[in-house]
């Protein structure tokens, strides 16, 4: 079937941490972003479902987040 107002994000906005968990890194303010775990569902054509964690209009970053999540390991 398909997916009524299903809400997806680009495949490589979908990091993963230590324990293989799904999250995404949210724009909070003026250059600041923080981690989001999320749940993922179905993924196609590029694109992965997020089934919650997230709602529409959220603003993550689609690009460069393995460079947040580079920053952030040198920082703990």
């Amino acid at each position: 079937g398909v997916a009524q107002n299903a809400l997806v994000v680009p495949d490589s906005s979908v990091l993963r941490d230590a324990d293989n968990m799904p999250y995404v890194y949210l724009l909070t303010g003026d250059n600041q972003f923080s981690r989001r775990q999320i749940t993922i569902g179905e993924g196609q054509a590029g694109k992965t479902q997020v089934l919650t964690g997230l709602k529409a209009g959220d603003k993550i970053v689609s690009d460069g987040g393995l460079f947040l999540q580079f920053q952030n390991s040198m920082q703990n």
